[in-house]
Formats: C-alpha cells, structure tokens, sequence
C-alpha cells in the first residue's frame, strides 16, 4: 500500500517532524505518588507507552501549577515518545494518547502535537516511526549518557516523514480498525469457549455428568448445540 518506507518508490513528498508539529515538549520533573489526593493529576510514565499504544496501568499522580499543567496537558491525538533509557530498545518508542481525560506526562516522555491540518495522521506517524527500520536509525542515532540512551527534541524534529495520500492513509486505518475488531471478537469468543470447557470439567469432577452433550463451532466460539444429550445427576 505504502512500499517500502526507506526506498519510497512512490516519489511522495517528505517534510521533517519540526515542520509537521505545533509543539514538541519534555514532560514534567514533578514528582509522582502511587495514591491519588485531592486535585492530583494521573501521570504517564514510560511503562505507559508499550506495543503502539497508551495504557492505563500502573499510573502515579501528582500536583501541578496551573501554567505547567496547562502546558503539558495531553490531547486527544497527541504522540508521546520514550526519550530516555538503559535499553536501547525502548528508545523513541512511541504510541497515540487517544482519551478524553485529563493526564500529563513525565520527562522521560516527550509529546509531539501535529498541527490541526497536518498532511499526516498521528496514527499513520505512529506506525512509521515504530516501524523497524525506523527504530534501527533511533537507535543508531541515539546518545549515551551515563548508560543510558537518549533522544532529544532537536534529534525528533530532523527526522524525514513521507507523506502519502491522506486517503490513503484513512483507507490504511479502516483496514487495521477491523482487523483489531476482529481480533477482540477472537478473544471473545475464546474466553466463552474457556468457560464452558471449565464448567464442563467442573461438573465432570463433581459426578454430574452422565451423558452426552453435542457441541457446534459457530461465529460465537464453542456453543452448545440445540439436542440436550447431558443430563445432570441431581440425585
């Protein structure tokens, strides 16, 4: 759909980072507490950046001025990347902030706002950066300090983007939206089938089951067909 993101063979246009984005900002030095109190703010950390998503998990709080807070308040769309780290790995890593509530960021983080009408959509600017040649050229063009790698804004705005058509990175995201539908309809459906098969072996150990129950594999998973062949003993 792309081609290959180094080659670009397509001949589109390229612009750096610094000239796709309103804002490039380290996060906060602040420091954060497991347990929230009144007026306290969740803040995301590196471990809340992982596999090309922003989780929830683990989060720590803290309290915030009102200039910094509003100055590092997170957006619906924004992008947030690892910056600093011992693990090469972790290093520019980044995924979308796609809530409506309120959270900042902390320094290790640093956040990448795109202008309103940028030609590139932050989820397909996700997807180039964590792709793997991409990440190669983070890391070979990381710093080390004290055992860690770093990434600094002025290294994020230098980086080539290629923009392609903006349909066809809507039409990119459609596909990946159902793909990601499907796969939670699969875990579904195995989770149902996963408790139907403990209930089944729950009642087998217990003596309550004497017969025979046939089973269909349907859209839904592991369902139990319409003949009743198991019958409870109830004595």
């Amino acid at each position: 759909m792309f081609g290959y993101p180094q080659s670009n063979r397509k001949n589109w246009p390229k612009k750096r980072l610094g000239d796709l984005s309103s804002d490039i900002k380290y996060g906060t030095n602040n420091k954060a507490f497991e347990f929230s109190s009144y007026n306290n703010i969740p803040v995301l950390r590196i471990p809340n950046v992982a596999s090309g998503k922003v989780n929830l998990i683990g989060l720590k709080y803290s309290n915030f001025e009102k200039k910094e807070y509003k100055l590092l308040l997170l957006k619906k769309g924004d992008l947030l990347f690892v910056r600093t780290n011992g693990n090469p790995d972790y290093i520019g890593r980044c995924a979308v902030f796609q809530f409506n509530d309120e959270y900042l960021y902390a320094s290790y983080l640093i956040r990448v706002r795109l202008y309103k009408n940028s030609p590139i959509l932050p989820d397909i600017l996700s997807f180039i950066i964590n792709f793997p040649t991409f990440r190669a050229r983070i890391i070979r063009e990381a710093r080390t300090t004290a055992g860690n790698y770093n990434l600094n804004t002025q290294g994020l705005k230098s980086y080539e983007i290629i923009l392609s058509p903006i349909k066809l990175q809507q039409k990119f995201l459609e596909i990946i939206n159902h793909i990601e539908t499907q796969k939670q309809l699969a875990r579904q459906s195995l989770q149902k089938s996963e408790e139907l098969f403990l209930s089944l072996l729950q009642g087998a150990f217990k003596g309550e089951l004497i017969g025979e129950k046939k089973y269909e594999i349907n859209n839904d998973g592991l369902s139990m067909a319409a003949e009743e062949d198991i019958l409870y003993n109830t004595k």
